[in-house]
Formats: C-alpha cells, structure tokens, sequence
C-alpha cells in the first residue's frame, strides 16, 4: 500500500512539473509588440488541481485498504470450530491466541506458550487435548467481540489479560459472564472503548479476585465506579482508579441520574 501511494505521488509531481515548465512561446523577434503571458500559476497550485482531479481515485483507494483491514480482522477473530471438534476447547483457544501474537498456561504448566511457539505447540496438539488453559495473556492483540467464542468456552480460565486491545469495548465486556464460574484476576488498563456501561455487565465474576483499570479515559466518574464494583464484588481488589474521583466533573444527582 505504501509503494502504491509512494508511486501516485510520484506521477502526480511529475505532472505538475511539467505544466510548470510550459511557457507561451514568443511572437517572432520581428514583431513590434510583446505577446501577453498567461498568468503563473503556482507549483503548489498545480499539485492541488492535479489531486483534486485524482480525489475520486485516492477516496477508492482509501476504501479499499479500509475494507481488507477489516476483512484481515474478521478472519484473524474467526472461531477454531474444526480444530474444537477434533482437538477440543482448550487447545482451540490456544490456536487462537497464539496467532494473534499472545501467550497462554496451561494447568499444571509452569512455562508459557507464546507466538514464536505456535509451531512447536501445533506439532503435538494431542497431547494437550485434556489440559485446561489456566491463563492467557492477550495484551495488545486485535481480539475483538467474534474473537471471544475462542475463549469464553474455557471453564477453567483463572487469568484474563486484556489491556490495551484496541478493539475491546462495552460489548466485549458483556460476555466475559461466561467466565463468572472461574475467572479470578482480569486487567482492563489501556482498553480506551470500554466506559463506565461495560464495567458494569462485571458484576456477573462473582469470583474475580483482581481486577486492573488503569488509563480508561472514557470512564466519566472512576471514584464512583469502583464504589459500586466494590460492592457487586466485595472480595475484588480493585486497582487504577481512586476514590478522589467520585465527583469528577459532575454534581452527585448528575452522577445517579447517569446510572440509574
């Protein structure tokens, strides 16, 4: 893609280059008069006409790129359905985080699996067939609302590592409930999509033990929601945001009449 916008810009100030070296040639030297000239037009000038003439070519393009990105993460985020069915759910979700670039641990396990490991772990896939994924540490990766099929089938799951998923919203949050039978730590930090409405659908981990919210800059009044989290999770600790914030901004009827 860059080469392809590297090569339009190219073409594009050669164009213009070349409409700037056109002059009006001159009457014969014989003639008594100067011809008029046509008014300059500036390089700059020529280079804007040239891309607004090109402005449907650069919208299609620009589309384009939009579209197979998307595709590409539809297809990273699609469900290990045939490899649930021959190898079972734990070594599906395996498959699944290990090729978006994260790690995961297995019950029992003190090592880790990650990227880099993916074909050595496809090569004996057998042998992890009956072993739960304790925890997975999916940090960074592009798992979205479809891409959590692939971990919500897991019973055992005690770890959760989410921060920073750029694609991790409210809505992903509301299905984290499949998890409430085992889930016991879960970090949120740097998840910007996710607001005070998704942290609300956590009430359903009864077992969550820890829980990280750093740097949620949509959250509007943290103070409050880790009073309420506290409540709805009593045994939870409860890291990233402070009870300084309750009044953050708004006025306290402001603040119920939000979440009432």
């Amino acid at each position: 893609m860059l080469i392809v916008k590297f090569t339009f810009l190219v073409q594009v100030f050669r164009q213009a280059n070349v409409h700037l070296q056109q002059r009006v040639p001159w009457r014969d030297c014989t003639s008594t008069t100067r011809p008029e000239r046509t008014p300059r037009v500036s390089f700059l000038t020529r280079v804007l006409q040239l891309l607004c003439n090109r402005f449907y070519d650069i919208e299609y393009l620009v589309n384009r790129s939009q579209s197979l990105r998307n595709w590409s993460l539809r297809r990273q985020n699609s469900f290990y359905g045939y490899t649930r069915e021959r190898y079972g759910d734990n070594v599906a979700a395996a498959c699944y985080i290990l090729s978006l670039g994260g790690g995961i641990r297995f019950s029992g396990e003190r090592e880790w699996f990650w990227e880099n490991q993916l074909g050595k772990f496809r090569g004996d896939l057998s042998h992890f067939r009956e072993i739960p994924v304790e925890e997975v540490d999916a940090k960074g990766t592009p798992i979205t609302y479809d891409g959590l099929n692939n971990i919500t089938i897991l019973s055992s799951l005690r770890t959760l590592d989410l921060s920073n998923c750029p694609h991790v919203d409210d809505w992903c949050l509301s299905r984290l409930h499949a998890l409430s039978e085992s889930l016991e730590e879960l970090s949120l930090s740097g998840c910007k999509k996710v607001s005070d409405k998704g942290l609300a659908t956590l009430h359903h981990l009864k077992k969550l033990k820890k829980l990280e919210l750093f740097d949620l800059s949509h959250i509007s009044n943290p103070g409050l929601i880790r009073i309420l989290l506290e409540e709805v999770l009593p045994e939870c600790e409860i890291l990233g945001i402070d009870y300084s914030d309750v009044l953050k901004g708004n006025s306290l009827e402001e603040i119920n009449k939000q979440h009432s």
